[in-house]
């Protein structure tokens, strides 16, 4: 199949799909949600009849034809941007149809935009101003990374480290370290100040060096000749130190990590308080490798780890650290939030946010500044081993594996992993699982017929896997986190309760099952 078939049938499965629901997307939101061109709604099917090929990838999902030519593209918890492309002589199309896909909650691209700006924003606020002590497997020394800086960190870095990066810039630049070299020069024997046993033996080596000479003092001695020039130990100040060189080195890696942000789609979403800080310091950085002390300075061919000036002269010795810094905590927990933003999957979105605000909440109640030790990986996302201690209270433990354990009805022998788990001395009190659904429950006002109010309140599928989770984990609640207004909760003792604090889940006052409403403010669905 040739090129030009292959963009005939990318726009026929476009048409296809307007003719079957799908919508173009508005020329004023384009830049916003390109390359997508057309937007789609999760769950429904679209029909496509394309002869001639032998499947139809949507995203990771691969569908063969179903009566015929005929192919049901039917998008499951596959939010966001995702590739619809064709399968031929049993290989995937590098060419393909980007289109963007909404959740059947939003009844518009436009509340979908907004939805995804909003939680956006609040999540950028929340990486920000994260509450708590970052830790990770620091002693163990450190090691350059051989992968750039997600974008998303190198925004928290320099807007948490900004003042920190000028302040040290400022102070190497007004005491910059510089070492005496012992520099070897040929001047003219005019300005040769000492000859020494070195200096003789090269001019006897360079015969070039000797010119005939008349009535010159030395010419008598030396049968007629003397030395042009004669070599010379001279001490010069020099700035290129390996010092200097790492300091130019990460002051480079910032510089190109920093401009990097411009080009992000979300960048907009930025506060124009961060867009100012940031440029700010990208700023001094552009004007610190152009500085006359560092035109001298050379490339950098290893880290003087053990280097006296980087350990302890002000200025050098905080740049190390916030070089420390930017290697460690570079990975964890920003790549899979960057990649969730990359692909606007709405819903891994509102999970992360559900994260921060969490533990932010819990904080507040406890008044315990937590510390939090973040462990990822590719297959994971966080791993069961990630945790939130808040001191002698307890702790929140991330995506934790469980074995079902045995009840007097069942015998269990499959894993759970909760989001959320709040262990208390170890044991297991509290699930808490993010779920961006919700249902809307229709009904009208006692006083007045005609008044017809919608709520959205937890669906009954993610209740019954609240009561599954509290009965196979012997924990003593489990609670929905989602983007509703209703907050519920059915107590085995008080029956059902409208209100509830998160603390009577923490302390273990109230058990059962329940749902609380977790969402940005100023975030409307719907």
């Amino acid at each position: 199949m040739t090129i030009g078939n292959i963009f005939i049938m990318i726009d026929e499965i476009k048409n296809q799909l307007l003719q079957r629901g799908g919508q173009l997307i508005p020329e004023e939101y384009q830049r916003v949600f390109s390359p997508a061109s057309i937007y789609l709604y999760e769950w429904n099917t679209y029909w496509l009849e394309i002869p001639g090929v032998e499947g139809i990838k949507f995203g990771s999902t691969i569908v063969t034809a179903d009566h015929g030519d005929w192919y049901p593209i039917r998008l499951k918890n596959q939010l966001g941007l995702t590739r619809i492309a064709t399968i031929i002589y049993g290989k995937c199309s590098t060419s393909g149809l980007f289109v963007e896909v909404i959740s059947s909650k939003f009844e518009t691209l436009e509340t979908h935009h907004f939805f995804y700006s909003s939680i956006l924003n609040t999540l950028f606020q929340r990486i920000v101003n994260l509450p708590f002590t970052y830790q990770a497997d620091t002693g163990r020394g450190v090691k350059e990374a051989l992968r750039p800086p997600t974008p998303l960190f190198t925004y928290y870095f320099l807007i948490h480290y900004g003042a920190e990066i000028r302040s040290s810039i400022s102070e190497i630049l007004a005491s910059s370290h510089r070492i005496l070299i012992d520099e070897e020069l040929l001047l003219p024997i005019g300005s040769a100040s000492t000859v020494d046993a070195d200096a003789m033996i090269s001019m006897i080596r360079q015969s070039s060096l000797w010119t005939k000479a008349q009535g010159h003092p030395l010419a008598a001695r030396l049968g007629g000749y003397v030395p042009t020039h004669i070599q010379q130990h001279l001490p010069q100040e020099t700035y290129d130190t390996p010092e200097n060189r790492f300091v130019k080195n990460f002051i480079q890696s910032l510089q190109v990590a920093s401009e990097n942000l411009y080009s992000q789609p979300w960048w907009g979403n930025v506060s124009q308080i961060d867009q100012r800080s940031i440029r700010e310091t990208h700023s001094l950085l552009q004007q610190t490798v152009l500085h006359p002390i560092f035109e001298e300075v050379g490339e950098q061919y290893y880290l003087p780890s053990n280097s006296q000036v980087l350990l302890r002269k002000e200025g050098y010795r905080e740049f190390l650290m916030l070089w420390q810094l930017f290697q460690q905590a570079r990975r964890p927990l920003f790549e899979p939030i960057t990649h969730a933003i990359d692909t606007r999957n709405i819903a891994q979105l509102y999970e992360f946010w559900v994260f921060f605000q969490l533990i932010e909440t819990v904080s507040n109640t406890l008044k315990v500044t937590p510390v939090l030790e973040l462990r990822t990986s590719e297959e994971r996302g966080l791993e069961w081993s990630s945790v939130a201690s808040f001191g002698s209270y307890g702790l929140i433990r991330f995506n934790r594996s469980y074995l079902r354990r045995a009840s007097q009805y069942h015998s269990y022998s499959t894993s759970m992993r909760p989001d959320f788990t709040w262990e208390v001395n170890g044991k297991p009190v509290a699930i808490f699982d993010a779920k961006f659904k919700f249902s809307l429950r229709i009904w009208f006002n006692d006083e007045d017929e005609m008044e017809e109010i919608i709520r959205k309140d937890p669906t009954l599928d993610d209740l019954y896997k609240m009561h599954t989770y509290r009965d196979a984990l012997g924990v003593k609640s489990a609670v929905i986190l989602y983007p509703g207004e209703s907050t519920v909760f059915f107590d085995v003792s008080e029956g059902k309760l409208e209100t509830f604090q998160l603390n009577d889940i923490l302390s273990g006052k109230l058990s059962g099952i329940g749902a609380f409403p977790m969402k940005p403010e100023k975030l409307l669905l719907g």
